[in-house]
Parts: structure tokens; C-alpha cells; sequence
């Protein structure tokens, strides 16, 4: 969409979910609209408020806005991503023959950008060569971390970033600047000193927020697990829209009893008055579409085909617009992580002394937990590490605690990992530990789990995966101004012993017992039934492959994986996260160099 006299275009992928306020603050300032579209009002927003506009805006972005105000062969383009990175925006870089790969400032002769890693090498430019430090991050953590891609030379815009490229006879510009930080803004810093008044500003907010994120021009639903998050959202929605108002829920049903979360999603539908349905997947139905699935990965990842299916029965009944409870875990303390982490973080100030890291091995050796996390555990305890020595070596165990595979069986599966450069994501993590200075426990978490389990995983797999339907999941949750209400709040507040997310519960007010209190499980398939039965064939041929794709790979390093799951000493994740990678390699023909 272009400005009035077409000297500003802009190319727009997302929601700004604060549109309308910001139009009404515009059209007082002279400006004339000829649309109702979100899309005009950033063209507008950066005419009056220049590069600072992104900071105005709220929801889900990446954008490409283009100035050519200053003539022919003059110009500047604003390339910048939402504050939590929902949408992607993906970077190839040209300097010139012989030069260095750098993220700094500099002269470049071309920029290639666009929403996914597929649509780059679309333009020929981009020869499909595996990135090594892309693919060591993948089996640390089985999905590609940023800023790496699993492509060599392509990487991800950070969220909360602005690049600015500027046109000079002499070449392209680049400048980056970090805007929107985790922490609240310098008018939203005072803190409610009581709990009572804390709840009732959070419950406001939470509707107010809600409002804004259904507004939509098209059919819109909720997606509905059996979890607090997706109830709170259809509550919250309730209560937003008016107990009269239509809402459409979704959910996928098993067989398989004990992964099928149905029953409860429905009662919690009929609760708050939601019509409801249910898709039924069954493993045969899996194998069959599991090909078209894989495809719809931009990147690959152990996470996702779920979102896939659940996609695509949103929109076969007519929807377009779906609503997620993607982030009730990362903002308001849900995962095992915010128990376990504060704990190794203690532990960690302990190991110095003499005999303790022993003990600690022994009561690891002991623990009642799965024979990965004891494996993970023994091994940031034998000092085995992801990361140099130095501040942001405190994340440790927070990597540890969220690891695919603990560091020496990346190193049996990769033995040419020890001599990687990996220094863009040591920088990165830097960055995100210095952002959760200030929080106390629970917020640091939070700042780790946003920028790093949610970011890389979980919000890169729905965006590809509904996308692929052409359906828009929007994740309210993660509205910015909320996550900058919750995270400076008091630990105890977010944990009180006996309810779970009990902020978010105490706030939301009306989610039924059924949902609050009963055990914290994932939306996943039941792929340890399914790897063994259904797609064992497929999942043996394509471990079998990973070896030759991927020259530096060891077979005897992925046999040991395999064995390992079939003999109950690691988790399906681990042996799917393999198979993944080969296909995704084979079906977008990634070479080494």
C-alpha cells in the first residue's frame, strides 16, 4: 500500500491490534485516511512520528516500509519485527567478494528479505548450503535458534529491532536498533503494592487487551486444548465481546485416551457458551498427510505438525482468523522451567564448595525424573556447557533445562561441533540476559523462555504451519503492554503453592476446577505409540539417510539415538527431531558446501 502522492510503500505481514486508537490520534492531527485497514495506519504512523513509529504499535508485525521521499536514486527502507518476534522477517546479505559475514553496520552491495528462509532461495540468489552453526543449534535444541537459520548466510531480524537501510550512490547503509524492551516503559513503571489491586488492573487490562485482538473483518475462532491458557482466552473473550456474542472453538480428539484432551476442551466450550468441534486424528491419517505437513515447515523442528492439522480443520470450516493461548505459559510462570531453574540457579552458587557437586550427582542419580533430564542434569554437573565462560554463562542452566540433547551426545552426533563459530549466538544470549536484569526470579525465566523456547520453536512452527492453510493465529497472551504488566510483578504473586498460573487464574476469575487443577500436560500427538506402531518404517528410513545429507553427522551416534528409544532411555522428541531434519533436508535439497 502506498501513501497519497506514492512516495511511501509498505509491505505488511500481521496485526497492529492498537490501530484504531492510533487513527484516532492521527485524524486529530490532520491526517486524512482512505481505508480502515491497519495497513494505511503505519504508512500515516511513520509520516508523523518518522523511525520512532514502531514503538506505537502494538500486536503482531514484520513490515518492509520503503521512504522515497528524497529522490530517484536516493532512499531509505525500514525493516523491522514486532516486539516478540510472532511474525518472522528473514535477512541475506551481500558485502562483496571476499568479505566477511558481519550483523554490524557497513556498506553492502545486496539485501534480500522476506517471511520465510523458502521464499529467499526462491530468488536464485541464495544457493541452499546447510548452515553448520544452524544445524548444531538444531540438535542442541530441536528447533534452529536465532539468529541463525539452517541456511548458511541467512538470518532472522531479532524482535524488538529496526534496520534501517539507506540508498546512497555508493551502496546500501545498514543501521539496527533495538526498540520495545521487556521491561515496562518509563510511564508504566509504578507498581501496584497490593495484591487485591493488582488482580482487578490485571483483569481490566486482560479484557481491554482481548477486545482489541478480536477485532477482525472475518470469521474468527479459538483454538481449545483441555489447558488454562486457551480456557482463559475464551473467557476473556466472553467477557469482551458480551455473554450474546457467537464464539467458535476448535479442538483435535485421539483415540488414544490418554493424550485425548477433547472431553474437557468440549465442557469448557459448553461452559462459556462456544460452539464447538472436534477433529479426530488417527496415525493413519498422519502417515498419509505427513509429507504435505513436513512441507509446510519453513524451517525444521521437532514441534508443529499438530498446529498443522488443527490449521487446516480451522479453515476447512470457513475460519480465517484463529486465536491461541500461545504465551499464558511463558508470562505467567507455567512451565516446569520456573520451579526447576530457580533451583539449579542455587545449586549453581553451591558448586564451588567441596563435596557438593557429588552430593548433587548422587540426588541426581536418585531423582524420580525421566532418564533425559537425569542425563542433562549429570551433565551441567560434570560442567559439560553451551556456552563460553562469562555472564550470560548464568542462563546454563535454563539451556540445560530446555536441551534436546545434552551437549557430549551433540558432540558424538557432531563431532566437528567444538569448532564452530558461534559467537553471533553467544552475543545474542548476551542480549537477552542483560534484558532480564531487574526481574526477580520468575521474570528472569520468563525473559528466557520469550526469547528463546517460544520465539524459536513454538511461535516460528504456528506461523509456518497455519500459514501453510492460510489462516491468521493470533496469540493475545503476547500482547507487548501485557508482558511488560506481568513480568516486573512479585514471584509469590505468580506461585502460590497450590494453583497453577495462579495470576493468570485469580485474574481470568471464572476458569472451571477441571481445567485449573488438573495435571499439566502439552498439546502433542502421541508420537511414542505412533513411532513404534504407524511410522516406524518411515522414521527407520529416513535415520538411515540423516548420515549421507549431512556428511559430519555420525551413523553410530543416530543408531545409539533410535536404540535408545526403542529400549525406553529417551524420549520420542529425540528420535523425531532426527527424522524431521532428514526429510526437511531432502525435500528442499540443502547441500554441504
Amino acid at each position: 500500500m502506498s501513501n497519497e502522492d506514492g512516495s511511501l510503500w509498505v509491505v505488511f505481514n500481521g496485526e497492529v491490534v492498537n490501530f484504531l486508537s492510533l487513527r484516532q490520534t492521527l485524524q486529530a492531527k490532520g491526517h486524512r485516511f482512505r481505508s480502515r485497514t491497519d495497513t494505511e495506519v503505519l504508512l500515516h504512523a511513520y509520516e508523523e512520528w518518522g523511525d520512532g513509529f514502531v514503538e506505537r504499535l502494538r500486536g503482531m508485525f514484520a513490515l518492509a516500509l520503503w521512504d522515497g521521499r528524497s529522490g530517484r536514486d536516493e532512499g531509505r527502507l525500514l525493516l523491522a519485527r514486532d516486539p516478540l518476534g510472532i511474525k518472522p522477517l528473514y535477512l541475506w546479505v551481500d558485502r562483496g567478494r571476499g568479505s566477511k559475514e558481519s550483523k554490524g553496520d557497513g556498506s553492502v552491495l545486496t539485501l534480500l528479505f522476506a517471511s520465510e528462509i523458502r521464499a529467499l532461495l526462491a530468488s536464485g540468489l541464495v544457493t541452499p548450503h546447510l548452515s553448520d552453526a544452524g544445524l548444531w543449534s538444531y540438535l542442541c535444541f530441536g528447533s534452529v535458534q536465532e539468529p541463525f537459520t539452517i541456511l548458511e548466510g541467512v538470518r532472522a531480524l531479532p524482535p524488538s529491532t529496526l534496520l534501517v537501510v539507506t540508498l546512497t550512490p555508493d551502496g546500501l547503509q545498514l543501521n539496527y536498533r533495538r526498540y520495545a524492551p521487556l521491561q515496562p516503559l518509563a510511564e508504566g513503571k509504578e507498581r501496584w503494592t497490593d495484591k487485591p489491586t493488582a488482580l482487578r488492573a490485571l483483569r481490566d487490562l486482560l479484557v481491554a487487551t482481548m477486545g482489541e485482538w478480536l477485532l477482525s473483518d472475518v470469521p474468527l475462532g479459538i483454538f481449545l486444548s483441555g489447558g488454562i491458557d486457551s480456557a482463559s482466552v475464551l473467557s476473556l473473550a466472553r467477557k469482551a465481546l458480551g455473554e450474546k456474542a457467537p464464539l467458535h472453538t476448535f479442538t483435535i480428539a485421539f483415540r488414544e485416551e490418554a493424550f485425548n484432551e477433547a472431553p474437557l476442551a468440549r465442557l469448557t466450550a459448553q461452559r462459556f457458551g462456544a460452539e464447538h468441534m472436534e477433529v479426530l486424528v488417527t496415525p493413519d491419517e498422519v502417515l498419509a498427510r505427513l509429507p504435505e505437513a513436513l512441507r509446510a515447515m519453513d524451517q525444521p523442528t521437532m514441534d508443529g505438525i499438530n498446529t498443522y492439522f488443527v490449521s487446516e480443520a480451522s479453515k476447512k470450516s470457513g475460519l480465517t482468523v484463529a486465536l491461541s493461548g500461545l504465551g499464558g505459559d511463558e508470562v505467567f510462570a507455567g512451565y516446569s522451567t520456573f520451579r526447576t531453574v530457580p533451583r539449579l540457579w542455587r545449586w549453581q552458587r553451591w558448586r564451588s564448595v567441596p563435596l557438593v557437586p557429588k552430593g548433587a550427582e548422587v540426588l541426581a542419580f536418585l531423582l524420580p525424573v525421566p532418564p533425559d533430564t537425569k542425563a542433562k542434569l549429570r551433565s551441567w554437573l560434570n560442567g559439560e556447557s553451551y556456552l563460553p565462560d562469562g555472564a550470560a554463562a548464568s542462563c546454563l542452566p535454563y539451556f540445560f533445562a530446555r536441551a534436546l540433547f545434552p551437549p557430549e551426545v551433540v558432540r558424538r552426533l557432531l563431532p566437528a561441533s567444538d569448532s564452530l563459530d558461534l559467537s553471533l549466538w553467544h552475543e545474542r544470549v548476551a542480549e537477552v540476559w542483560a534484558e532480564a536484569e531487574g526481574f526477580e526470579e520468575l521474570g528472569k525465566v520468563s525473559v528466557l523462555e520469550l526469547r528463546h523456547y517460544l520465539l524459536n520453536t513454538l511461535l516460528r512452527d504456528t506461523d509456518s504451519m497455519s500459514m501453510a492453510h492460510s489462516l491468521e493465529v493470533r496469540p493475545p497472551l503476547l500482547d507487548i503492554a501485557l508482558v511488560r504488566t506481568v513480568l516486573p510483578l512479585p514471584d509469590d504473586w505468580k506461585q502460590d503453592g497450590k494453583t497453577p498460573k495462579a495470576l493468570l487464574v485469580e485474574a481470568v476469575g471464572d476458569l472451571p476446577p477441571s481445567v485449573v487443577f488438573r495435571r499439566k500436560t502439552t498439546f502433542t500427538f502421541p508420537w511414542a505409540i505412533w513411532l513404534k506402531g504407524a511410522l516406524r518404517p518411515l522414521t527407520e528410513r529416513a535415520l538411515a539417510m540423516l548420515p549421507d545429507l549431512v556428511g559430519d553427522v555420525c551413523p553410530e551416534g543416530v543408531r545409539m539415538v533410535w536404540q535408545n528409544f526403542l529400549d525406553g532411555k529417551t524420549s520420542w522428541s529425540r528420535v523425531w527431531a532426527l527424522a524431521v531434519l532428514s526429510y526437511w533436508l531432502q525435500e528442499n535439497e540443502v547441500t554441504r558446501r
